[in-house]
């Protein structure tokens, strides 16, 4: 029976720490503001006022 609560014990351990590394974004997966202005103006979500407006913003 102890045998079994060590177990249990050891894998909570390990998916709780397993957890923390998934919750942090790498730094791999991160997209920089400019390429996210320019794809949401090729998808037509913004116009091009608007984009040339936020890309002067970030790039000042």
């Amino acid at each position: 029976m102890m045998f079994l609560v060590i177990i249990g014990i050891g894998v909570l351990v390990y998916y709780s720490m397993n957890n923390n590394k998934v919750s942090q974004p790498s730094a791999a997966s991160t997209t920089r503001p400019l390429e996210l202005l320019e794809m949401r103006y090729a998808k037509g979500e913004i116009d091009e006022e608007t984009f040339l407006r936020m890309k002067s913003t970030l790039l000042s």
